[in-house]
């Protein structure tokens, strides 16, 4: 592998959000504090969140229903498994 290549090359940076939760059917909430990258397997729906301390967090999308994250201007955002995104 070449050493200039980027590791987070098709990843999007989500350092505006503050956090980012994500609630299971049973209603259990998984909370990432200063989320840095994402990115979204294609295949799978799996969500891996890279967060300020440089832990990657591993979301299997059969396994949340809901997720809800706060930018850095304090709008609050919620998204189902559906799709459907409600701006509170």
């Amino acid at each position: 592998m070449p050493s200039d290549s980027d590791p987070f090359k098709g990843w999007y940076d989500i350092s505006s959000e503050s956090y980012r939760e994500y609630v299971s059917e049973s209603g259990t909430v998984y909370r990432i504090d200063n989320p840095q990258k994402f990115f979204r397997n294609k295949v799978s729906g799996t969500h891996y969140v890279l967060d300020s301390e440089g832990v990657v967090h591993t979301l299997l999308a059969s396994a949340f229903m809901v997720l809800r994250f706060l930018d850095s201007k304090g709008v609050s955002f919620t998204t189902t498994r559906d799709g459907d995104t409600v701006r509170v």
